[in-house]
């Protein structure tokens, strides 16, 4: 059974892509986000940790809140789990000021900061970011 969706009032099958790489997906969600969730912008990609840990994609949500990606192809190892994990408890308390340096580097290229590409995309702006 394949993933299908409608177009003009015609169902239209997906066609499957393989990918070899991680970075190949990394890649195509850092583009389009919308297709996980249509209110995350990505604010950072291959984003260092307090640990050098590296993680693949980080972006906020509608309420200002910090998401990341990480993105396993095939059959995960159960050590993603502390990974993840390792991930949430550096980002729990990830104030403005860091989320914004994350962002300047790659992804805030049509806008002065974060607040504003917050604001355009949302039209909100939420104080303070990353409460949960």
């Amino acid at each position: 059974m394949g993933i299908h969706h409608i177009k003009n009032g015609e169902v239209i099958e997906y066609t499957k892509k393989k990918v070899s790489k991680e970075i190949e997906i990394e890649e195509f969600l850092e583009k389009h986000i919308e297709i996980l969730d249509k209110d995350i912008f990505i604010i950072g990609r291959q984003v260092p940790t307090a640990t050098k840990t590296f993680i693949d994609l980080m972006g906020l949500d509608v309420d200002g809140n910090v998401v990341i990606i990480e993105i396993k192809k095939g059959v995960s190892e159960r050590k993603v789990v502390s990974q993840i994990l390792e991930y949430g408890v550096w980002a729990e308390n990830i104030q403005y000021e860091e989320i914004n340096r994350i962002a300047k580097e790659k992804h805030l290229k049509d806008f002065p900061d974060l607040y504003k590409k917050f604001e355009t995309n949302f039209k909100t702006i939420p104080e303070p970011f990353n409460q949960n």
